[in-house]
């Protein structure tokens, strides 16, 4: 079934103009990678191989000049577009571990000495922590551009009503979104709203005790939840 069969609003930012919806310029590129995306899932095994590999080609090249920990970690790869055992080359990349970011983390060998034109700025996040010490990652605004692709994708999959209310209780930042009130907005987030017009969203911290959360929830009656399995 088409993805885009479920009817969604384009949130259109050119007056008079409500349908077909023109979108922002950051809307814009999203949609880009949707219709990419849409066609291409349809293609064969192979065929994908031969994108997937032409990626790689071009991440492990970037890796092996601008960033430093990668230099030593990829010495021994090779080329991916001179053998046919591309693939192979490719699983035998050790996976990176988490002592390993955390390790090298202060040294920030492990960040680009250079990002390419057209990826944007970078900015800092940071895991919860829940493992131990939090560790930092740093992302460009293209990634930022993909994952809202992705997750925007990952409603019309699961053929969720954008215009439902969204709760989420994944806030870890100790003065954020406190019970009982949590955080409101009027829309999903950045991710959806850059392109489709959607309900309000309700959040809550983490922090929260289970009779909380439960009582929150109740009271806010969300059509979808976005939380942790363990809260879950």
């Amino acid at each position: 079934m088409n993805q885009f069969a479920f009817p969604f609003v384009v949130n259109s930012v050119i007056d008079g103009i409500a349908w077909p919806g023109i979108p922002a310029m950051g809307g814009q590129a999203l949609l880009t990678i949707l219709f990419q995306l849409e066609q291409t899932q349809w293609l064969t095994p192979d065929q994908i191989l031969i994108q997937q590999r032409q990626q790689l080609q071009q991440l492990l090249s970037h890796a092996r000049r601008h960033v430093p920990f990668y230099r030593e970690r990829l010495r021994d790869v090779g080329d991916l577009s001179e053998t046919d055992e591309w693939l192979l080359r490719w699983r035998q990349i050790p996976p990176l571990r988490r002592d390993e970011i955390q390790r090298v983390d202060a040294a920030e060998t492990m960040i680009a000495e250079f990002v390419p034109p057209g990826h944007g700025e970078m900015t800092e996040i940071y895991t919860s922590g829940s493992m131990g010490k939090p560790i930092r990652s740093v992302r460009t605004e293209l990634w930022e551009l993909m994952w809202s692709a992705f997750t925007i994708r990952d409603h019309l999959w699961h053929r969720r009503d954008f215009m439902g209310k969204l709760a989420n209780i994944r806030e870890s930042d100790k003065s954020k979104a406190l019970y009982p009130d949590g955080a409101a907005a009027p829309q999903w987030g950045y991710a959806s709203a850059t392109v489709v017009s959607t309900g309000p969203m309700v959040s809550l911290n983490v922090a929260s005790t289970v009779e909380q959360q439960a009582e929150w929830l109740k009271r806010h009656d969300p059509d979808y939840l976005l939380t942790h399995p363990t809260i879950a």
